[in-house]
Formats: structure tokens, sequence, C-alpha cells
């Protein structure tokens, strides 16, 4: 009976939250032409699509419709026309090449594990002699 009522008020509550989902998704769409028209020509960019494909590079011709995006595939440069309802996010970006902050953070952890290690061990053959 619990479970009824339950059930019963998820269902209501989700057919009420669906038109502001829809409403949303639309003034989602005409933010981020909001967000793509305030951009600089030929700054750099991060672009994420819905479909989860992250791209950099930059926006170029901008219409009604959607825009292009230059961005480099396979060391070409290559002019991929976009549209807004498939954009998620766009942000600005120092540059258009991805950086190497996480590389540099790896090693930093790698190189304290590899240090606590080592002082275990020295201290582990202290204790026994």
């Amino acid at each position: 009976m619990v479970w009824r009522q339950i059930t019963s008020l998820f269902l209501a509550a989700l057919m009420a939250a669906m038109p502001s989902l829809a409403r949303s998704q639309a003034s989602s769409t005409s933010s981020i032409e909001e967000k793509i028209r305030a951009i600089q020509p030929n700054s750099p960019v991060e672009v994420r699509l819905h479909n989860g494909t992250k791209l950099r590079g930059t926006i170029g011709e901008v219409s009604d419709t959607g825009y292009v995006l230059t961005h480099e595939t396979s060391g070409q440069l290559v002019k991929q026309s976009l549209t807004y309802q498939e954009t998620r996010s766009v942000k600005n970006v120092d540059s258009v090449n991805p950086g190497h902050g996480s590389k540099h953070i790896y090693t930093a952890i790698a190189i304290g594990m590899i240090a606590v290690a080592v002082i275990a061990v020295v201290v582990l053959l202290k204790n026994r002699g």
C-alpha cells in the first residue's frame, strides 16, 4: 500500500517536472547561442556537445542556426559546422591546446608516493636493527 503511494507521488512529480525540463532545454539553446555570439572571433574555446564530444578550437562564422568551429584533428585544421541544439556548453580557454597541468599534478603525486615509500622502508629497517 505504501509503495503504491510512493510510486504515485513519484510519477506525479515526474509528470509535473516534464514541461519545465522542456523549457529549460529551449532556454539552454538560446543561452548557448548568446554565449557563442558574445565570444570574440578567433578566440580559443572549448565546446562540449550533447553526445559527449569535447572540442577545442576557434569559432568562425556564426549564423541563426549554428556556427563553424575550426579545430585540429590528426594534425590538420578542420572546419566543422555545429548547431546550437547539439552544443551542451561553450567556454573561453587560454589556449586551443589542452594544458599539461594534469600531467604535472600526476608527476608530483607519484614523486610524493615514492618519497613516502622510501621513508617507510628506512623507518622499518631502523626499527628492525
